[in-house]
């Protein structure tokens, strides 16, 4: 699984459903855009300890595959990121039966095994 922490500059958002296809969140960071279905959004939860810019805060994570690859991606906004509070609320109103928004835990970063894997 990836893992990717939203900068400032990045944005992130709900695109509505459309025609026959359901919600999709997307996601860009400078020349990269990420795709995600809504639906196909497996966990979500807040964050508690994210190490960002070298000091912890919170930050809402999503799990699911992306759209291209089917990839499975950790995505982690950090409470304070300008779209964050408007992303959660959108993504509230599109998810899937069964999502717990109260979910919370302590981020656990990635540890080296010096082997060529990272593990979480």
């Amino acid at each position: 699984m990836n893992r990717y922490i939203l900068q400032p500059e990045d944005s992130i958002r709900i695109l509505p459903p459309q025609n026959d296809s359901g919600a999709a969140i997307e996601l860009f960071s400078g020349r990269s855009m990420i795709f995600f279905d809504v639906q196909a959004v497996t966990s979500v939860c807040l964050l508690h300890g994210v190490i960002i810019d070298a000091q912890r805060s919170d930050a809402f994570c999503f799990e699911a595959p992306d759209k291209l690859l089917g990839i499975l991606q950790q995505v982690l906004i950090p409470t304070e990121h300008p779209g964050a509070s408007a992303f959660q609320e959108q993504l509230k109103q599109y998810a899937p039966d069964g999502l717990d928004f109260s979910a919370e835990a302590d981020y656990l970063p990635p540890r080296c095994d010096h082997r060529g894997g990272h593990h979480v």
